[in-house]
């Protein structure tokens, strides 16, 4: 048997509750009725919601996860985390919404706005190396804080990593509504190459 537990997720906007992502994750097709169980038979009251991240889905999948999780009695909210490519291809629109929503998970650079704006979509948590890469380079940075501000405006909730303690950048910090474990060394991706974007006369500059 699984050892379940919920990891929490800080507001940064207090006294707001927490919020959880069950681990170990994801949750794969065989554990989908033991992670219900669990998460049903769990005091949930003191979190705001709790993710559960499915991994990448068959349109098989998808709808045992629907049917599952779709039909618990818990005491928070559940949203299932899903990838931006699944989102596109999977249909949803048989979630109860009342009891279950949607979390875009993973988003980057490259996800389609399009795909933000998504009718079935209240979460997005965006890419940790995404959000750590905005510290250090200026270009990535104003698309992040874009995507952010694009999120805050269709009136869903953002997640993403801790960059508030120990980062030392220029950026500014990106204001996520909840942050997962502080992220205290950018040094890792100092090291990747920066990624390069055309302007209007087609050439390629890095900053």
């Amino acid at each position: 048997m699984t050892a379940w537990s919920i990891q929490p997720w800080k507001s940064t906007d207090r006294p707001a509750k927490p919020a959880g992502q069950l681990v170990p994750s994801p949750v794969n097709i065989a554990q989908f009725e033991e992670a219900a169980a669990f998460l049903a038979a769990s005091d949930l009251s003191h979190f705001g919601f709790v993710a559960v991240s499915v991994g990448a889905l068959s349109a098989d999948s998808a709808r045992k996860a629907i049917g599952i999780f779709g039909a618990m009695e818990v005491s928070s909210r559940v949203y299932f985390a899903v990838d931006p490519a699944d989102l596109e291809r999977l249909d949803f629109s048989s979630l109860d919404n009342a009891r279950a929503g949607l979390l875009l998970d993973g988003v980057e650079s490259s996800t389609p706005l399009s795909t933000l704006a998504n009718d079935s979509v209240e979460v997005v948590r965006f890419d940790d190396r995404f959000a750590m890469r905005a510290m250090v380079h200026l270009r990535t940075e104003c698309v992040l804080e874009a995507m952010v501000s694009l999120v805050r405006n269709l009136g869903l909730c953002s997640l993403g990593p801790d960059l508030r303690n120990g980062a030392r950048s220029f950026a500014s910090v990106p204001q996520f509504d909840y942050v997962s474990g502080p992220i205290t060394s950018l040094a890792e991706t100092s090291q990747e190459p920066l990624p390069s974007f055309a302007d209007t006369s087609g050439h390629a500059h890095l900053i």
